[in-house]
């Protein structure tokens, strides 16, 4: 207790130091739309504290910003008898009405609580919901910590069904979800709160902007609002107000299905941009502060002694898709992989789990050539990779691999004897049934892959994993969830 005492005091006299805010309470009900607040990157002692202003009619909330001015204030008691503020940062149409703040000072695997405080100007301040985050483990604790890791949350395939509300039949999910909830989001977003994750990582195609085929977001403004209809629903509000985050980035939080860095592509055509992709992202979720311009969106955290995560940047380094597969074909750019495997070998965490938007094992869909499991797709840098695994024998030092993108849970080992967990789609309305090693019409038509589990019927859910110390062994164990909190598989690793 006086060490955290200590590390309080300390940082609240830097704060005190750097902050011209004002401490005093708004004299006056001001009464704007609560902010969208997201609290993401935390390390043993940072946070990155993100909100976004919203119009002062609740109606266009989720497509007008307001322009104004904001600061956080945190506190490790909900009372805030005592607490400690950010600067204060402005919220302008250039950035999207958003404003972040990146705090430092904390103490490890501690919860805090958070509020900002905000307004047109600084004569109309009041106060938002209070939020709260958790910082990770001091690196060199064996702690117990959790993740969940979700892929897919499709809003419209979730209110107008798989098929977009066409009437047409189709594999890709069921009909429009019709139960009385419905204005309040995603099921699934109930259940993952209910199981109180230390994180949450959102894993790619967080948003999807060439969806519905008859209203996709090629502009900015357009694109923002996919993020902000998101982040409004109550479920998913209240989900970032009690949990931390990790973000990454696939192909339709990007710019459309399948993207890569070309100027333009034969069915999507030249929008959204690359950097129009690559600045909405870093502009909408708590990953880096405005002005890193070395920001990088590829990298790792460790959670205790027992627990190190990497998570990959998969669309703004790669190579184009059509580009003939061969060692110059890269997914993930001669900088980031010599990081990835110095990282991976300088690791001393029990367990080494590769959080990547995309498969490398599956099996997937024999025509794609998106992605390291696709003939034709990165096949070469897949395989080069796990030859470097096994050559290092990080497979026998806990290293497993997460994957999003997929639309159907499943565990896989490759025939080098790696293995990888998919999250599955989010909802019911994004999901399918998945390939099966053997099948002509996949990847692995010789079923060189063992599959322990695959969804057995299309269905939504999410990946839900943990370590922790039992009888003096490390475990790691992994839970597949349906939308609704149900278990369909789950397995334990031991180190």
């Amino acid at each position: 207790m006086h060490k955290q005492n200590s590390f309080f005091c300390l940082f609240l006299i830097f704060s005190l130091l750097i902050s011209c805010a004002d401490y005093k309470k708004p004299s006056g009900d001001y009464d704007y739309p609560e902010p969208i607040l997201i609290a993401g990157e935390p390390s043993a002692s940072t946070i990155i504290l993100h909100a976004r202003l919203n119009a002062e009619s609740e109606q266009d909330s989720i497509y007008k910003g307001m322009e104004g001015i904001g600061f956080f204030e945190i506190s490790t008691d909900s009372t805030f008898d005592q607490f400690y503020v950010t600067k204060t940062y402005e919220a302008l149409p250039k950035n999207g009405y958003t404003l972040k703040a990146l705090t430092g000072g904390l103490i490890p695997d501690q919860t805090y609580f958070y509020r900002l405080k905000f307004g047109k100007d600084d004569q109309t301040l009041q106060y938002s919901r209070v939020a709260e985050f958790k910082t990770l483990p001091s690196p060199e604790e064996p702690e117990d910590f959790s993740l969940v890791m979700v892929t897919g949350s499709h809003y419209d395939r979730f209110y107008l069904g798989g098929d977009f509300g066409r009437g047409n039949n189709t594999s890709q999910g069921k009909a429009a979800y019709s139960g009385p909830d419905a204005a309040l989001g995603y099921p699934a977003h109930e259940a993952i709160l209910d199981l109180s994750p230390d994180v949450f990582i959102g894993n790619g195609d967080n948003v999807y902007y060439d969806h519905p085929p008859f209203n996709k977001a090629l502009e900015v403004p357009e694109m923002r609002h996919k993020w902000h209809q998101q982040f409004m629903l109550p479920r998913y509000r209240k989900l970032l107000d009690h949990t931390t985050t990790f973000w990454l980035k696939d192909d339709h939080d990007h710019r459309y299905d399948d993207s890569d860095t070309l100027a333009t592509n034969e069915k999507h055509g030249p929008k959204p941009t690359n950097e129009e992709g690559k600045k909405m992202f870093l502009e909408q979720i708590p990953l880096s502060m405005p002005e890193d311009s070395t920001a990088k969106t590829y990298r790792t955290f460790k959670a205790g002694s027992l627990l190190q995560v990497w998570m990959l940047e998969g669309r703004d380094y790669r190579s184009p898709n059509k580009m003939e597969d061969g060692p110059e074909k890269t997914m993930w750019g001669k900088e980031q992989k010599e990081w990835l495997k110095e990282t991976l070998l300088s690791s001393t965490a029990a367990f080494k789990v590769l959080i990547t938007p995309t498969p490398m094992i599956g099996p997937d869909d024999k025509r794609k050539t998106d992605n390291h499991t696709n003939i034709g797709g990165f096949r070469y840098e897949g395989q080069a990779f796990f030859n470097w695994i096994k050559e290092n024998k990080l497979d026998q030092k806990g290293f497993y691999i997460f994957c999003g993108d997929r639309h159907w849970q499943y565990h896989s080992i490759s025939q080098e004897g790696i293995e990888e967990f998919s999250s599955g789609a989010l909802v019911d309305q994004n999901s399918r049934l998945g390939r099966l090693p053997g099948d002509p019409n996949s990847t692995d038509p010789e079923a060189k892959i063992t599959q322990p589990f695959t969804s057995p019927e299309a269905s939504g859910g999410f990946l839900w994993a943990k370590t922790f110390k039992e009888a003096n062994e490390a475990k790691l164990q992994i839970k597949l969830y349906d939308e609704n909190g149900k278990v369909l598989y789950e397995v334990t690793k031991v180190q």
